[in-house]
């Protein structure tokens, strides 16, 4: 019994972790939309600005972009962590299995 409680506390964490990152994910997908309503606002201000204020909202649009391109990678990271995570699972899960077999053959 007490294993099945260890098991029960190891789901619920593995759990609480992916509502976590989805979360987190989530987030970053909000402020990415937030980011192109700003570049969108930004294009439709340029068109009837300055000189002047042209180069100060070029200036934001470069760091709108940059937020992004690394908003983005930041998520490609954790997609490939995520991935990488339960390709070790399920190959430790087939460790497991075969130690298993094999014990059970000796």
């Amino acid at each position: 019994s007490m294993l099945k409680e260890k098991n029960e506390r190891k789901q619920e964490l593995i759990k609480e972790r992916a509502e976590a990152a989805a979360a987190e994910q989530a987030a970053k997908k909000r402020i990415m939309v937030r980011i192109a309503e700003e570049q969108r606002r930004i294009t439709a201000e340029m068109a009837e600005a300055s000189e002047k204020k042209r180069e100060e909202l070029q200036r934001r649009m470069e760091e709108l972009r940059q937020e992004r391109h690394d908003i983005a990678a930041e998520r490609r990271a954790a997609k490939e962590a995520k991935a990488a995570q339960s390709k070790k699972t399920v190959e430790q899960r087939e460790q497991e299995r075969i130690a298993a077999l094999e014990e059970a053959e000796a």
